[in-house]
């Protein structure tokens, strides 16, 4: 029998779908209906009626709303309109019973999407289109026309076969209900005849239960990266009758869940049944208390007092058996019991059938017992995939979480410490988490209760309390001095640390032993994991006299910085970089002092642009600025002020305006000092940054003024290759502000300087330096912005091969120019190699916490995801950027975000949305004093294209007249060609054909060798326009063709979109 409802939502569908007579359907208010429509869209709890009513309401306004009238159109949504409300009445009606085949076959929401996709099209075509189309638009609504009324058929139809088999299936539920009951009766009485039956007077050693491993831990649930670990052991003890085995590692290494791991192995249950026992030695610490916990673990029914006896009570025990020896460093480590705990296990592993598997914390294996070879290797910490599957899966936070990265870099993968975080992570996020460790760092890794595997603290004392340990004094020095190097350091270095080198190689052989340190097996460091390094700082702290040493041999590390900075020796540069993490950390340490030296706070200037290499190193500078204040040291705080502005804004952002008063404020210190060559320097590079705070400003003339002095004085103290850093500095300043001519001869003048000085323009790793890298990026920015493309690529990757060779992959100016480059190749067209580039240079400037150009990684990202027509991924992205832009409180970049705002808007058709950002970002651009630059150019094109769909020829006229003049000032020729093809458009929309083909001509011989695909194909896609319009098709099919080529190569998912629909036109017209 069927349910009411589903008998209501039949009749009500198939009588309002189908039983209207056309002549009433007409009658129907069209204004009643569009007002439910609206209704229903906006509250329905049902996302399917709501979904179609919002279509339906999207296709009325927008056949309604359109530039021309189309009878055709509105007749289509009206009928659309008055079909939809009746469907979703009728789905509201019944609600619950709506079938879930219903909705997945949704032929009707299928119909109302190509319907609006199609209508949306019509409205926003210009004249070119519309006359390309006029043959074909009308049998194309006929089909649409069509397709909706089999779609409302196929509708009508599936809800009376959705009726039948809620029927059907209600009846076969009832039959189901009535087996199972039967099933469960004669289930319980059989249990209940077995449970009479059974013979519980068996006699054994040792009881049923054992047998059954109801003893046994929990196979563990989540548990990844020890599979190739776990297959090696197995593996060991199933290819022989008898075997031993360890597992050794530090402590929370996981070695106790991979033994248990092991245990539930399907191949160890095959082959050992019963007979798998675990027994925990934790804090068993004689012979008699671990034959006591051995028998108490198999339920021996005799007491067994001997090693013998317990071999007796085994033999007792059909078939192979398998003993787990967890934690057995508890009764092993003390000296007074180790050789007697050696003997017992020796015995123990003796016995007949009997293998045996040792957990222990450290790297040492007892000794007396023939171990199964090849020996397993020591557990390490997790891969980062492991790491974060183990996380994602304690804590469900999202596998892509921006700062999971961050938090397992912290831990440094260990299993315990990344368990514990991650159930932590179910309360914080991991943003939260990273601010908490930074606080509280170990201690916060509890469960509230305090055990081994319950606290990551007490898992580290324990591994402390080595009685090993203790037995070496320089043990515990060595500890502390790693607990400062992140980075490791070999044996030899690590001699150069330490007042007293008695000891030391015995001291580090006991500590490998005990698994607290380990050697990197590429570089052969010794290194301490991340959270013991924390620990051990915060609970057995350095002290000077320790700490002395260390600081010294960190400090004439630094002092070579400056050379190897601007040095050809790769070899010198790499020295520092392999140890940057190290440096920064032991100077941080000093800076924090109570007491801190001159020597480290010069320490930290010397470092240079060795900073942009690590993320702990940029947090430098404020301590170095601190600690010069309480001491007193002007001059060294003045130093630090100009350093931060120079290398450090991006990671702590401030206003330019506060910069520019510490600048000055710096300067002010410079000129109260004795004149010498040292402090006219000191000026020159004060008045860069002072460029630069005036630059951030858009304060144009007063940043010239500023780096010309600068240069002014190195030419005057021959400090040339800081002559040719202000050089390429003043470059840029001048290409921001739109003076490209004054930046090309500048340019010339920094190469020709660097040839004369023999700062040599070689690409070789063994010949190249930063300044010739630089001179390569500006001579490639230059062409960029006068728009010769095709040559800009080789200067950047040259500039790139040299920075990955002095300063690593890991550094900011590198990462930076992967933007450049990522952009340059997304404006050619090049956007599968773009997106290389940009994904790593995200990578770096995350990872180094640059956010002024991490932000333009993200928007030019949105650039590429527009190209390909993702509008939804783009907007997101440009909006990311422009809420970026406001906390930065960078006035005119929030116009280079708005810019493509409304390019993507103007794609969904939004003109007058798309019109809004344009404008607002050209009135942004103004406000900075940039009147007539490029940027506001480029907000004009915006305005003009918009102006164009919007009917507003005249605005857009005056739009592309202005921004083609702002491009002919500053000799960019991509602006003058998109300007000219703007202008042809219009006058296209007016019938001018003569004077639109020579702009779209004059605009394809401009740019065709520049390099840049989508204007070829779009100066191509005109001229083809124009030719249609001329009624010569075979000449405009061949344009169009021409272009979509030029379209596919360039990746662009739009022009694609506009030639194929140009040339399908054609082929309409010609039928």
């Amino acid at each position: 029998m069927l349910p009411p409802n589903s008998k209501t939502l039949n009749s009500q569908v198939v009588r309002s779908t189908n039983s209207l007579p056309p002549e009433d359907r007409g009658i129907m208010d069209t204004s009643i209906v569009l007002q439910g429509l609206k209704s229903i869209a906006s509250t329905s709890p049902l996302p399917y009626p709501q979904g179609i009513a919002s279509l339906a309401v999207l296709i009325h306004d927008t056949a309604f709303t359109a530039r021309a009238r189309d009878q055709a159109a509105e007749s289509l949504s009206n009928r659309v309109a008055e079909t939809t409300w009746a469907i979703c009445t009728a789905l509201e009606d019944v609600r619950d019973a709506v079938s879930e085949e219903l909705i997945r076959n949704n032929v009707v929401q299928r119909a109302l999407e190509s319907i609006s996709t199609h209508l949306k099209k019509r409205a926003g075509r210009g004249a070119v289109s519309k006359f390309l189309r006029a043959s074909s638009d009308d049998a194309e609504l006929r089909n649409f026309e069509e397709d909706f009324e089999r779609s409302i058929d196929v509708f009508s139809l599936t809800a009376k076969v959705a009726n039948i088999r809620l029927s059907s299936r209600l009846t076969r539920n009832v039959c189901q209900r009535d087996d199972a009951l039967a099933q469960a009766i004669s289930h319980a009485y059989e249990e209940q005849q077995t449970l009479i039956g059974d013979n519980v007077g068996e006699q054994s050693t040792i009881v049923r239960n054992a047998f059954d491993c109801f003893s046994l831990p929990p196979p563990p649930h989540i548990f990844f990266g020890r599979l190739s670990f776990v297959e090696s052991a197995v593996e060991q003890l199933t290819d022989s009758e008898q075997s031993s085995i360890a597992i050794l590692g530090m402590g929370g290494i996981g070695k106790t869940t991979v033994a248990i791991a092991i245990l539930h192995h399907p191949d160890i249950v095959q082959r050992f049944g019963g007979n798998r026992f675990f027994v925990s030695c934790d804090k068993i610490t004689n012979r008699e208390m671990l034959l006591s916990k051995i028998q108490k673990t198999l339920e021996l029914t005799a007491p067994t007092r001997t090693i013998a006896e317990l071999s007796e009570a085994f033999s007792s025990v059909r078939g192979p058996k398998l003993l787990v020896l967890d934690n057995f460093e508890s009764p092993w480590e003390p000296n007074a019991t180790r050789v007697e705990i050696e003997s017992f296990l020796a015995r123990l592993v003796s016995m007949t059938h009997v293998s045996v598997i040792v957990t222990m914390r450290g790297a040492e294996r007892p000794l007396g017992v023939k171990w199964h070879r090849p020996f397993l290797p020591p557990l390490q910490s997790l891969d980062s995939d492991a790491a974060r599957r183990t996380f994602v899966a304690i804590s469900d936070v999202p596998w892509d979480d921006e700062d999971l990265s961050t938090l397992l870099d912290v831990l440094d993968n260990v299993p315990l410490a990344v368990a514990l975080m991650a159930n932590l992570a179910q309360q914080y996020s991991c943003a939260e988490l990273l601010r908490i460790w930074k606080a509280e760092k170990t201690s916060m890794l509890n469960r509230g209760f305090y055990s081994r595997l319950s606290s990551l603290d007490v898992s580290i004392q324990v591994s402390l309390n080595s009685e090993r340990l203790s037995a070496h004094p320089n043990a515990s020095l060595i500890l502390k001095i790693l607990s400062f190097l992140p980075d490791g350091v070999s044996a030899s270095e690590l001699n150069e640390m330490v007042r007293d080198r008695k000891g030391m190689i015995a001291a580090i052989t006991v500590l490998r032993q005990v698994a607290i340190i380990y050697e990197e097996t590429l570089t052969t460091r010794l290194r301490l994991l991340s959270p013991i390094r924390e620990y051990l700082q915060e609970h057995l702290p350095i002290n000077a006299e320790e700490f002395s040493p260390l600081l010294n041999c960190h400090l004439a590390l630094t002092t070579a910085a400056p050379a190897a900075e601007a040095s050809k020796d790769l070899d010198k540069a790499n020295r520092i970089l392999s140890r940057i993490a190290n440096i920064s950390t032991v100077l941080e340490y000093a800076l924090k002092s109570e007491q801190p030296s001159e020597p480290a706070i010069q320490a930290v200037l010397n470092l240079g642009s060795f900073t942009f290499a690590s993320s702990i190193a940029v947090q430098l500078i404020p301590l170095a600025i601190s600690a010069a204040q309480r001491i007193g040291n002007r001059t060294l705080e003045a130093d630090c002020l100009v350093a931060r502005c120079h290398r450090v804004s991006s990671v702590f952002p401030k206003h330019p305006s506060e910069d520019k008063k510490e600048v000055l404020y710096a300067l002010s210190i410079y000129e109260g000092l004795e004149s010498s060559v040292q402090v006219e320097l000191k000026v020159a590079r004060a008045l860069g940054m002072l460029a630069d705070c005036h630059r951030r400003l858009a304060e144009w003339d007063p940043a010239v003024d500023c780096l010309q002095r600068s240069i002014a004085v190195y030419a005057r103290t021959r400090s040339f290759k800081r002559q040719l850093d202000a050089l390429s500095y003043l470059v840029g300043i001048l290409q921001e502000s739109g003076r490209l001519n004054e930046a090309q001869r500048v340019m010339i003048d920094a190469l020709s300087m660097a040839r004369r000085h023999e700062f040599p323009p070689s690409t070789t790793a063994s010949h190249g330096s930063l300044e010739t890298a630089a001179c390569y990026a500006h001579l490639g920015r230059v062409y960029t912005e006068r728009f010769l493309y095709v040559l800009v690529p080789s200067y950047f990757k040259k500039a790139l091969e040299i920075q990955l060779a002095v300063l690593g992959e890991n550094s900011g100016p590198y990462g930076l120019q992967l933007l450049l480059l990522g952009d340059v190749l997304q404006n050619m067209g090049r956007l599968t190699e773009a997106k290389e580039c940009l994904d790593k240079a995200y990578r770096i400037l995350t990872r180094l916490g640059s956010i002024d150009f991490t932000v333009n990684v993200v928007r030019s990202l949105g650039q590429i995801a527009l190209d390909r027509g993702d509008v939804q991924e783009a907007l997101t992205k440009f909006h990311v950027s422009l809420r970026c832009y406001e906390d930065l409180n960078w006035r005119n970049w929030k116009a280079i975000a708005l810019i493509p705002i409304g390019e993507a808007e103007y794609r969904r058709g939004n003109y007058a949305t798309a019109w809004t950002h344009h404008a607002e970002a050209r009135r942004l651009a103004r406000l900075d004093n940039r009147t007539n630059l490029i940027w506001e150019a480029r907000a004009m094109l915006g305005l003009g294209r918009d102006g164009i769909a919007l009917g507003r020829y005249a605005d857009a006229t005056t739009f592309f007249v202005l921004s083609g003049v702002i491009h002919r000032k500053a000799c960019s020729r991509g602006g003058i060609m998109e300007s000219l093809v703007g202008l042809g458009d219009i006058l296209l929309e007016y019938g001018d054909l003569v004077t639109s083909k020579a702009l779209f001509q004059a605009a394809l011989d401009m740019i065709r060798y520049i390099g840049i695909r989508r204007y070829v194909a779009e100066c191509l896609m005109k001229l083809g326009d124009v030719a249609a319009l001329e009624e010569k098709v075979s000449l405009a099919r061949d344009y169009y063709e021409r272009s979509l080529a030029w379209y596919n190569r360039a990746e662009n998912f739009w022009g694609q979109e506009s030639s194929r629909e140009r040339l399908d036109s054609l082929v309409c017209k010609l039928v």
